[in-house]
């Protein structure tokens, strides 16, 4: 993880140190620009919280697990929600005296589960190209049903129009006017 990660990793967290200074809307800025580039490394606030044995140790058992909640919220697509999220953590933080930094791990040694992974770059290049084979036949799959029911489709749609034919072709199916001359 080291060079393909460690700079992403040190960029979020010198973000993340100066947010405890900025106003709202420069911190709410910050936040998205962290967020997508933990994004970018498959990331998230919520998966860099560090373990409970990590915390600082003014931070009570009993607010751990309502802040890690309120974090995971930071998740969601939906940026509104992403950003209350992350306002509504930054101001328990506020009233508890922590940092936001003091309880994540951003540090190259940390996300030890991304390093497991990935223990050197060839390893992820390999599990990356083994995905896109694996992405590929899946789409492969994917457009083969698709056009099976562009295909039915079609079918469906010339019976339907055989049929009214046929209907307006058929005698019975003359107006009542002329079907009587």
């Amino acid at each position: 993880m080291g060079f393909m990660h460690g700079g992403t990793l040190a960029r979020v967290r010198d973000i993340v140190e100066r947010l405890e200074q900025a106003e709202d809307d420069a911190a709410i800025a910050g936040f998205l620009l962290a967020k997508r580039r933990l994004g970018e490394i498959g990331l998230s606030f919520a998966t860099v919280v560090r373990d409970d044995g990590q915390w600082p140790d003014r931070i009570e058992a009993d607010h751990r697990p309502r802040i890690r909640k309120i974090l995971g919220l930071t998740d969601s697509d939906k940026e509104g929600e992403s950003i209350a999220a992350f306002l509504m953590t930054r101001r328990l933080l506020a009233r508890l005296q922590i940092r936001l930094i003091d309880i994540l791990d951003l540090e190259e040694t940390g996300t030890q589960a991304i390093a497991a992974l990935y223990p050197n770059p060839q390893a992820e290049v390999m599990a990356l190209r083994k995905e896109v084979r694996r992405l590929r036949v899946q789409l492969a799959e994917k457009s083969a049903e698709a056009t099976r029911y562009k295909s039915a489709f079609h079918r469906l749609a010339e019976t339907a129009w055989d049929m009214q034919h046929e209907r307006l072709a058929s005698p019975d199916a003359q107006p009542a006017a002329l079907a009587t001359h």
